[in-house]
């Protein structure tokens, strides 16, 4: 039995009250999707739904094309009250916080009678803040929800028992309170198991792994990150035998065999990571995973032990590749480990997930350089193998380089890419984000020492698109080498930005990549005449994997000068760069068709002049 569950207040006060879950917000393609199964909902709903609670997660999705704001807040807010709940928890991060919060709001205007409660990391360290801002919002359950959801719940509208709740941050007497601390959970086998027929009937269509929770905390204090004070810097991680059985149920109630760890950092024990993995193989199952880890947690007979018990990916933090940076933001790791984890991680065909951020107060251009020189070079050791992922750096609440009092946060310019992403281009948010600026950190920057914002934010943009198209990033580093960093860094604002980040708007990110390409390349386009098409090519492909798997449409093939598969396929395989004489060869190029043989559409419109509707028959 679960410790953190209260066996005893089964059907007790509260056990009437409908309760919908909605989880974290995220956009991608052409929609908002609000997944049931991410952001702790499903367990905070198995806690409450063995407590005697009617608790539900439930599946959103919006479209964004052809939607207004209202448009937008309106789906969200009716898609939950169709669901006729009393109470309706909405677990946040940083990402889409204000579109959060206003979907909240559009949902209290619909039905004032409903009791809306928050939780996670932002609204958690911002419990005052958020209450102070947003009326509609009625609680907010503050930090690890395990030991208090149920209780808390059966409380809501008595505020006297209200009162006596940890962890609960409300309004007592109209001004903002928070009880006291939560209690946290020092056992991880503790964690209660998920209710797997809690999850929504198609809301695992389309995933291609599905997510468990293995543990929780980070032992380490890295300047930017929020993870370590979120989870009170303690390291806790289910016993082997533990996450084995969670994966044995995952897999008897929903069929998924590839699963995803999610845990801030699975490596931290090496002793644990071993004894996992050699329970693991004893058990023969044949399961797949991936999970989070540290370059300084990995060499090569760890990760050969983690292939061997079925793990087949990892995401890296690498941050900087300055050293000076690393050690500044508190990230130390050497260099030959990295490319040691690169290499056997191709050799194993694993796949890493390499994360960098960009932006930090104190970097420099060299530092900027530097970071993409390692980038590039991991890629060249790695090759297919390896993902690049570039963040821009956003200032986080409680955490050292934030609280550190010295740093001067600004918002983002209306109308670079991170502002356009968080907002869709929406008033309301971008006027939320002006007022409440401390609520929405993730449209905010540290006021650079040394680099404009619009060079920082156009070479997360740069670096993004290049990982995306590996055979042009290839391509580049062949021609240009140990030059290429300082190439891109100091041409970066040649890109024009200007709705280029917008969720819609990717097909113009490609346009103006083109012509940002172009102006790097200069007169060498003339020995390799081909360039355009390979990054059509690769751009295509990408644009076409972003869409929901619910599109529909009549598939798409590229319309090109020359033969940009072979070529993509020639630079990625190691061999030489096609020659200028290489011969142009009118082709289309099919670019995707689903398993089922059921075409789809990549994002139409701007694209229109590469593109044309395939026919009959083709893929």
């Amino acid at each position: 039995m679960n410790r953190c569950i209260d066996p005893s207040g089964r059907n007790a006060g509260g056990g009437h009250r409908h309760t919908v879950l909605v989880g974290p917000i995220i956009a991608t393609g052409q929609a908002i999707i609000c997944s049931p199964v991410a952001g702790g909902v499903l367990t905070v709903s198995s806690i409450l739904s063995r407590g005697g609670i009617d608790a539900r997660p439930i599946l959103l999705e919006a479209g964004l094309e052809g939607s207004s704001e209202h448009d937008i807040l309106r789906t969200l807010a009716g898609s939950i009250l169709k669901h006729d709940p009393e109470i309706v928890g909405f677990s946040a991060n940083c990402g889409f916080y204000a579109l959060t919060l206003l979907t909240a709001a559009e949902l209290k205007r619909m039905d004032p009678s409903v009791t809306v409660v928050f939780g996670g990391p932002q609204p958690s360290v911002l419990w005052r803040e958020t209450l102070d801002a947003c009326p509609w919002i009625d609680a907010i359950v503050v930090g690890e929800a395990e030991l208090t959801a149920l209780p808390i719940w059966r409380s809501l509208g008595d505020p006297e028992a209200m009162s006596r709740q940890p962890g609960l941050a409300w309004r007592a007497g109209g001004e903002p309170r928070l009880n006291f601390p939560p209690p946290r959970i020092d056992d991880a086998d503790d964690l209660p198991e998920i209710e797997w027929d809690l999850v929504p009937e198609g809301a695992l269509d389309g995933v291609t792994r599905l997510e468990l929770e293995a543990g929780r905390g980070c032992p380490y204090n890295c300047a930017f990150c929020s993870t370590s004070s979120f989870w009170g810097r303690r390291f806790r991680i289910k016993s082997p035998s533990r996450l084995i059985a969670d994966m044995h149920a995952a897999e008897a109630a929903t069929g998924f065999t590839r699963f995803s760890f999610v845990h801030d950092l699975l490596t931290a024990s090496r002793d644990w990571m071993e004894q996992f993995c050699d329970e693991f193989m004893d058990s023969g199952l044949p399961y797949l995973w991936n999970g989070s880890a540290r370059v300084d947690d990995l060499d090569t007979d760890l990760m050969e032990l983690m292939a061997s018990a079925g793990c087949y990916g990892l995401f890296l933090g690498v941050e900087s590749g300055s050293e000076r940076v690393r050690d500044l933001i508190g990230k130390p790791w050497d260099p030959a480990r990295l490319k040691v984890a690169v290499s056997t991680a191709s050799r194993l065909r694993m796949s890493l997930y390499l994360s960098f951020i960009i932006g930090f107060p104190y970097e420099t251009e060299a530092d900027l350089a530097d970071t993409i020189r390692v980038a590039i070079e991991c890629r060249r050791i790695g090759g297919r193998w390896v993902d690049l992922i570039f963040h821009t750096l956003a200032p986080l609440p409680d955490t050292a380089l934030y609280d550190g009092g010295d740093r001067t946060i600004d918002l983002d310019p209306y109308g670079s890419h991170t502002m356009e992403y968080y907002t869709f281009d929406a008033p309301a948010c971008r006027a939320f984000i002006r007022e409440y600026p401390e609520l929405c950190t993730a449209a905010c920057h540290y006021r650079s020492e040394h680099v404009p914002r619009d060079r920082i934010l156009a070479l997360g943009l740069i670096m993004n698109n290049l990982s995306r198209c590996p055979a042009t990033l290839a391509m580049l580093d062949r021609i240009y080498g140990g030059a290429l960093p300082e190439m891109l860094c100091s041409r970066a604002e040649a890109l024009r930005q200007e709705r280029v980040g917008h969720v819609l708007a990717q097909d113009r990110l490609v346009t103006e990549m083109e012509r940002f390409l172009a102006a790097v390349i200069g007169t060498d386009a003339e020995r390799i005449p081909w360039w355009k098409a390979l990054y059509r090519y690769e751009s295509a492909r990408f644009l076409q994997q972003m869409l929901p798997e619910r599109s529909s449409g009549d598939g798409i093939v590229l319309d090109i000068e020359y033969d940009a598969k072979e070529i993509a396929g020639e630079i990625l395989d190691g061999g030489a760069i096609p020659p200028r004489d290489f011969p142009p060869r009118k082709c289309c190029v099919w670019c995707y068709s689903s398993p089922e043989g059921r075409r789809r559409t990549v994002i139409p419109r701007s694209l229109g002049n590469l593109l044309r509707p395939a026919p009959e028959g083709a893929g």
